[in-house]
């Protein structure tokens, strides 16, 4: 038997669920390429290499980015982001991490902080003498 109502329809693969705005009733609206549309009443897929802004929450209200790094931006939930990234097109890592190759950035360790301070200590007592010298 065939659906009392629109919102009971289901979307084929490649196409995803469209409420029209103002409107009750939604259609199926075919799928960006950079999106993955698995269809029924799921929502779009950021492909890999792709990131997704969310606008607001209207449905289908976003911005979609390249990534300069297909690692950066994982396929799966629109927004995401590789472990540790955050920002538009997951341009950065997370305060207190560092990028490592496969795209993701991991969380400094308390060792990394002092070996830096460590090395700006030792900069600096080593230019006393240089500034002296040079006078």
């Amino acid at each position: 038997p065939g659906s009392s109502s629109s919102d009971l329809c289901n979307c084929e693969k490649g196409t995803f669920r469209l409420l029209a705005v103002g409107k009750d009733s939604a259609s199926c609206a075919p799928c960006p390429q950079e999106l993955i549309c698995p269809g029924g009443d799921e929502p779009p897929l950021q492909a890999k290499g792709f990131w997704v802004d969310l606008e607001d929450t209207r449905p289908a209200n976003y911005q979609i980015y390249r990534c300069r790094n297909h690692m950066e931006c994982p396929e799966g939930k629109m927004g995401r982001c590789a472990k540790g990234r955050e920002g538009k097109s997951c341009n950065t890592c997370k305060a207190n991490h560092f990028k490592i190759n496969n795209g993701e950035c991991t969380p400094c360790s308390p060792g990394d902080a002092i070996l830096m301070v460590s090395i700006g200590l030792g900069l600096f007592v080593l230019s006393i003498p240089m500034f002296i010298l040079l006078r």
